[in-house]
């Protein structure tokens, strides 16, 4: 499994968080598991009012003492960190810095089966950027969503991230936190969470010996201090340091002050080893006091006063489940009192495997898939009816009706009009046919919505509104089965295509001035007002694939709420795969789908093919399918004399898609899915494609199960040179075909119908 973690990364002195980032890295990999840290930089973009702030001399007084600060550790003769050494040396990364979350959500994360988030405070109140990212709100839905151990660094969340965590929570699969707060916040967000321990505790403390090679104990003190306000009676330390210990092992943070004489070697290792050969430990550092802990060092933890109390709560939880919060200092504690009670470690130890082994249940259960049940009652919502006669929409509502009853959901179609063909066990109608939102059809909608007591409403048609006002409590998903932006650059260019010659050529003349895009910006801004209204009515707004966001960010420019937006691939039913067809292919170039020339540049592909036949005369073109322009291009055909081309018309595909060796296709940018391409992809078919949607790229796989085209001026010529290469390479052709065969599966409606359950049941 292939695992991304978000978590705070990059610290150049706090040995802690690298130490988290290590931990869960290290347990994930040795459980086998391919990990990678993600490289997130959080980005906040400033108000005019918070730049202006920043000139007052309050902000560059505080600005001048963090510089100086930062200045005297890079005086400190000797003194080497080489954190960035350490993370390349025991972690992997992601190649790519993500400079915010748009950066993230962008991102094509196909490859990743799952994603944790945590460990760190990396939940604490922060802005709606930073809480989508480190709640996993670019993650894909058919991945795996889990949180270990983040923290909330509060004992109280204010109220406006309350009101929202149960929309940042409700796509995750497995949620724990680090400390009895963070329970509490989710409770009362709806939502369960698990208490387990921070991530260095799972590891076996031997894990940590073998890091260090530290096999005795010297009389020196260990001190580490995080600069937060924090209370720590540094003439009672130095006293105690004084009398009963040898010397003290002194590790700094960027601006701490220097109570003592820093180490001079700072690194990872030497801060671990150092926790492990010390007589006693103080530190105000919860990650200090685990190492502590796992090197069996007595300790006494400072606690943080002021703004910083808040963050103590991690620190309570674990030492109340230990047994040793009386190593909390206190106010008129004596430290030679705490430090002379000795620590039961045998029942200390019993006590945090119990805790590992809780915990580590947790996380290796939750990266297993879980089988969802289904007990949902679902009306679908359409325009027309629904019947596989009339297209790949009404296809794929069948199919997802199938999977569904066959799991125990009742389900239902709801439609404005009646077409010839329809399922009448499923199929009811608007009383009002004439338009769509009128107040009898809301009327009646709502109150069939409560006579079947439907709990889920998927609107399949999210390109025109089809919304309505739903008075019962349901959840409310709108799919779109379009490219978002289908109005291409081309819109009304190919309008024109077989208008008469004097008429086409004045009107292209016309695209070519402003008027073009003033059209264009016109139909994209009815697109952009129907996509946010939809976003705002549905809970979900449910895309065919992920690599879509970037459209519809483009085309939306922001204002929408990510977090609803998800992506389910388009399913099809899948034959066993049997590579026995393999041996029925014949030298056939395949073409499948409606015969539009504006749309799917069927004339385009026959100029193609013109240019391929005379260096491939043993290979064939057939066309099947059916369309406006049939006839049109069964007479571009003889009129321009292009040899071995048929076209089949409408037909049952399958017996081509198994004897063909490549289908190629040319499509628009309004294509959503490309459901004729996974279907021939099953039977053996190696696709060679026009990158001109995003979800293109979902199913070919450049160079490994296809080709795709990019384009550009010379188009053409790229499909000319791809096809004579794919002719003539036999070997490249046939394992394209064995790849296409296996790169399906994951389209097949028990894979896709689990995502559509598991969106539903989401809470």
């Amino acid at each position: 499994m292939r695992i991304g973690v978000i978590t705070f990364w990059d610290s150049q002195d706090n040995y802690g968080q690298i130490m988290q980032c290590f931990a869960l890295y290290s347990f994930l990999s040795e459980h086998g598991h391919d990990v990678r840290l993600i490289k997130y930089k959080p980005y906040q973009k400033d108000s005019s009012l918070k730049r202006l702030s920043k000139l007052s001399p309050q902000h560059m007084w505080a600005y001048y003492r963090y510089r100086k600060a930062q200045q005297s550790m890079q005086k400190l003769c000797g003194v080497t960190r080489d954190f960035d050494g350490f993370r390349s040396t025991y972690m992997r990364y992601t190649e790519k810095v993500y400079h915010g979350f748009d950066e993230l959500w962008r991102e094509d994360w196909s490859d990743y089966d799952a994603f944790v988030c945590g460990s760190d405070q990396i939940w604490s109140p922060k802005p709606d950027e930073q809480l989508n990212a480190y709640f996993l709100q670019f993650v894909p839905l058919k991945a795996l969503r889990i949180a270990y151990a983040p923290s909330f660094g509060r004992t109280e969340l204010p109220a406006a991230y309350q009101q929202q965590l149960h929309s940042l929570l409700r796509h995750f699969d497995a949620i724990s936190v680090r400390e009895a707060d963070g329970i509490r916040f989710c409770q009362s967000a709806g939502m369960e969470a698990q208490l387990v321990c921070d991530p260095t505790l799972l590891l076996n403390p031997q894990v940590y010996k073998d890091l260090t090679g530290v096999r005795t104990r010297d009389q020196k003190a260990f001190c580490y201090l995080i600069k937060w306000d924090t209370l720590f009676p540094i003439d009672e330390v130095r006293d105690y340091i004084t009398q009963e210990c040898e010397g003290v092992h002194y590790f700094c943070t960027d601006g701490q002050e220097p109570y003592f004489e820093y180490e001079k070697e700072q690194s990872i290792q030497s801060w671990v080893s150092a926790i492990q050969m010390s007589a006693i430990s103080f530190t105000n550092s919860f990650h200090g006091t685990v190492f502590s802990i796992l090197s069996h060092t007595p300790f006494i933890a400072f606690p943080l006063v002021g703004e910083s109390a808040a963050m103590n709560n991690r620190l309570v939880s674990l030492l109340t489940r230990l047994g040793l919060t009386d190593r909390i200092y206190k106010e008129r504690t004596s430290i030679k009192e705490i430090a002379s009670t000795p620590i039961d470690w045998d029942d200390v130890d019993c006590k945090l495997e119990e805790f590992r082994q809780l915990s580590e249940k947790f996380l290796l259960e939750a990266l297993q898939v879980q089988t969802e049940p289904c007990t949902h009652r679902i009306c679908f919502l359409t325009h027309s009816s629904v019947h596989h006669n009339y297209g790949g929409l009404d296809r794929v509502t069948e199919l997802l009706t199938d999977y569904f009853k066959r799991q125990g959901a009742e389900v239902y179609y709801v439609s404005l009009c009646q077409r010839e063909v329809y399922h009448k066990q499923y199929q009811h109608f608007f009383p009002d046919s004439s338009q769509w939102r009128t107040s009898e059809n809301i009327a009646w909608f709502d109150d069939f919505l409560n006579k079947h007591q439907v709990d889920v409403v998927i609107n399949q048609e999210g390109n025109v509104d089809l919304t309505l006002p739903i008075q019962r409590t349901c959840r409310k998903i709108t799919v779109l089965h379009f490219n978002p932006n289908y109005i291409s650059d081309n819109h009304f260019y190919n309008k024109v295509k077989h208008y008469p010659p004097f008429l086409r050529t004045a009107l292209r003349a016309l695209v070519k001035t402003p008027v073009n895009k003033w059209g264009l910006d016109y139909l994209r801004g009815k697109l952009r007002k129907n996509y946010r209204h939809q976003i705002e009515w549905a809970d979900d707004f449910v895309m065919l694939s992920d690599l879509f966001r970037t459209t519809l960010d483009d085309l939306v420019r922001g204002g929408y709420d990510k977090r609803k937006v998800q992506a389910i691939n388009n399913p099809l039913v899948l034959e066993h795969v049997n590579e026995d067809v393999l041996k029925l292919k014949e030298k056939i170039l395949l073409y499948v789908g409606r015969i539009d020339n504006n749309f799917k540049n069927v004339d385009k592909l026959l100029d193609i093919w013109n240019d391929v036949a005379d260096s491939c005369p043993d290979w064939q073109f057939l066309i099947c399918g059916d369309g406006s322009d049939f006839a049109y291009n069964e007479r571009y055909i003889q009129e321009h004399s292009i040899p071995r081309v048929t076209m089949v018309g409408q037909c049952n595909p399958v017996p081509y898609y198994q004897k063909s060796s490549v289908i190629i296709m040319s499509s628009s940018s309004s294509e959503g899915w490309g459901m004729v391409l996974v279907e021939a992809q099953q039977y053996g078919c190696a696709p060679v494609v026009l990158n001109s949607y995003a979800a293109v790229r979902d199913i070919v796989k450049h160079q490994i199960n296809g080709i795709v085209i990019e384009p550009s001026t010379h188009v053409h010529e790229d499909f000319v040179e791809t096809l004579k290469q794919m002719f003539s390479n036999t070997q490249l052709l046939s394992e394209m075909q064995r790849s296409s065969m296996y790169s399906v599966l994951q389209y097949d409606i028990e894979e896709i119908g689990k995502q559509w359950i598991k969106l539903m049941n989401d809470k």
